[in-house]
C-alpha cells in the first residue's frame, strides 16, 4: 500500500506541453501511407488531428469528448484541439508521483502545502479510521495523503477496508461541494469522487494531469499503430495465421500442452483468450508451468496484472519468495472477483523460475460501458509491454524465450466500435476497427476448451 509521505516537498512540476501543426484542412482524406509520412514529420498528435478531421461528419461535440475522457476538464489550445504533453515510454508505463489526494482534519494548520479539502471532526474521524484499516498507517498531523487511485488502493487493501475508505472519501468530497452527479455513467462512483477531489487541489492536481497525459499519449499511439498495421497488410497476414493455426489444430484432439509445444515451434508466443471469470488459463498454466518452462517458455504475460501498480510487487515476490501484504491482498481480491487462484499461480512461477509480467495499466482501464475504448487501449498498451520487455532482454544479452499471453477473448480478435459515434480519449478519436493483441504481435490466438475426460484442448479464437 502506498501512502504519500507528508514530509515529501518535491511536488512534480506540471508536464511540459507542446503543440504540433496539423494538416491542411482542405486536403482530401489521407491514405495510410500519407498518415505514416505525416507521423514521421510531425508525430502522433498530427496524425490524430488528421483522423479527427476525416471523422468530422460524426459530429463529435465537446461534451461527448469530455464524457468519453472521463475526468476533469482538459484545457485545449487556441485552435480548440487538445494540448499535447511530451511523454517518454517509461512515463507512459509508470504511475506518476503523488499525491493523488490530500485531506486535512479540522485542526488549524499554517502549512503552505496544506490540502484544500478540510473536513469537520466527525467526517475526519470516519476517514481516519477507514484510512488506518486500508493502509495500516496512522494519519500525521491530521492530514491524509494518498498517491494512487482508489481502485488500485482498494485492490491492495484487506477485504471491505478499501470500500470503506472510498465511502469516507466520497463523504469528504460531498462536504467540499462535489456532486455525485457525473462520471462515466451519470452517477459518480467512489473512485470518481476521489479523482474529482484530487483534481480540485493544486497539490494533487499534477498527478491527475499526468494521468490524463498518459491517456492521450496511448490514444495517439493507438491511432498510429492502426495505420501501420494496415500498411503492413496486417489484416491479410492475420487471416493467414488464423487459417494455419486452425489447420494445425484440426483433426484428432490433442492435449493443450502438446498443442502449445507444437504452436510455439513456429511462433515466438501464443495468446490464450478466455472469460474473465473462472478463466481456465490460470489453473492450466499452474499445472503445466514446469513443462512450459522446460520447453522454452520464459515469460507469462497477464492482462490481470497492471505494470504501473502491481509489477514491482510481483517482481519482488518472484525474486525473494516473500509476498508483501499488498500483493497478498490483491491476490485475494482477484480470487474473490474472478474465481482464480492468482497466489498459487505466482507461487508456482517463483518455484519454476518463470517470469510474470503485467500487460494492463491505468490508461488501458475499463471506462464505463465503452468496451471499444477498453479493447483499443488495452491491445495497444499490452503490445507495448511485450515488445519493450523482449527488446530489453535482447539488449541485456539474454534470450527472451517463448511466451504465453493471457487476455480476455475479446482482445484476441479484431474489435469493432458498435456505437454510432467514435470513442474519444482526451480529444483523440480512436479507430472504429482495431486489431486484437495477437494480431498486433503477429502470433496465434487460441482458447482452452474441455475434452470429455476433463483434460484441456486448444481451439482457434
Amino acid at each position: 500500500m502506498r501512502a504519500h509521505d507528508p514530509s515529501d516537498r518535491d511536488v512534480p512540476a506540471h508536464p511540459a506541453r507542446s503543440s504540433r501543426s496539423g494538416t491542411d484542412p482542405a486536403a482530401p482524406h489521407a491514405t495510410v501511407s500519407a498518415l505514416l509520412a505525416l507521423h514521421g514529420r510531425a508525430g502522433n498528435a498530427a496524425v490524430s488531428r488528421e483522423i479527427q478531421r476525416q471523422r468530422s461528419g460524426h459530429d463529435i461535440c465537446e461534451g461527448h469528448a469530455r464524457h468519453e475522457h472521463g475526468g476533469g476538464h482538459r484545457p485545449g489550445s487556441a485552435s480548440g484541439l487538445p494540448t499535447v504533453q511530451r511523454m517518454t515510454d517509461d512515463e507512459l508505463h509508470r504511475e506518476p508521483p503523488g499525491p493523488s489526494v490530500q485531506v486535512r482534519g479540522p485542526r488549524r494548520s499554517f502549512s503552505s502545502r496544506r490540502a484544500s479539502a478540510q473536513v469537520d471532526r466527525q467526517t475526519w474521524e470516519q476517514l481516519s479510521a477507514a484510512y488506518q484499516a486500508a493502509t495500516g498507517r496512522t494519519p500525521v498531523k491530521e492530514r491524509i495523503s494518498l498517491d494512487t487511485d482508489l481502485t488500485s488502493l482498494s485492490e491492495m487493501s484487506p477485504p471491505v477496508a478499501g470500500h470503506q475508505l472510498g465511502t469516507a472519501l466520497t463523504n469528504v468530497a460531498q462536504q467540499v461541494g462535489i456532486s455525485l452527479v457525473g462520471g462515466a455513467t451519470g452517477a459518480r462512483s467512489n473512485a470518481e469522487m476521489m479523482e474529482e477531489l484530487g483534481r480540485r487541489d493544486p497539490v494533487s492536481r499534477p498527478y491527475w494531469e499526468a494521468q490524463d497525459a498518459r491517456d492521450q499519449r496511448l490514444a495517439n499511439d493507438a491511432v498510429t499503430r492502426a495505420a501501420r498495421y494496415q500498411q503492413e497488410s496486417g489484416t491479410e497476414n492475420a487471416q493467414a495465421r488464423r487459417d494455419a493455426t486452425a489447420g494445425m489444430l484440426r483433426g484428432i484432439p490433442m492435449p493443450a500442452a502438446d498443442a502449445t509445444d507444437m504452436l510455439l515451434l513456429a511462433n515466438d508466443g501464443l495468446v490464450i483468450g478466455g472469460p474473465h471469470h473462472a478463466e481456465p488459463f490460470f489453473a492450466w498454466a499452474t499445472d503445466h508451468m514446469a513443462r512450459l518452462r522446460q520447453n522454452g517458455v520464459r515469460t507469462l504475460y497477464l492482462e490481470a496484472i497492471r505494470d504501473d501498480v502491481h509489477q514491482d510487487m510481483v517482481d519482488s515476490y518472484l525474486s525473494t519468495g516473500v509476498m508483501s501484504p499488498e500483493l497478498a491482498n490483491f491476490c485475494n481480491t482477484y480470487q474473490r472477483g474472478h474465481a482464480v487462484n492468482l497466489a498459487e499461480f505466482l507461487e508456482t512461477a517463483h518455484e519454476t523460475g518463470m517470469r510474470v509480467k503485467g500487460t494492463g495499466g491505468r490508461p488501458a482501464r475499463r471506462f464505463g460501458t465503452n468496451m471499444h475504448r477498453r479493447a483499443v487501449m488495452q491491445n495497444t498498451y499490452g503490445e507495448q509491454v511485450v515488445r519493450r520487455d523482449r527488446a530489453q532482454s535482447v539488449a541485456q544479452g539474454e534470450d527472451p524465450g517463448k511466451y504465453l499471453l493471457q487476455a480476455g477473448e475479446a482482445h484476441a480478435r479484431t474489435h469493432d466500435n458498435t456505437q454510432p459515434t467514435p470513442s474519444v480519449v482526451g480529444g483523440v478519436a480512436l479507430p472504429d476497427q482495431f486489431p486484437g493483441i495477437n494480431e498486433l504481435l503477429d502470433v496465434p490466438a487460441v482458447r482452452l476448451e474441455d475434452n470429455l475426460d476433463g483434460s484441456k484442448r486448444l481451439r482457434p479464437v
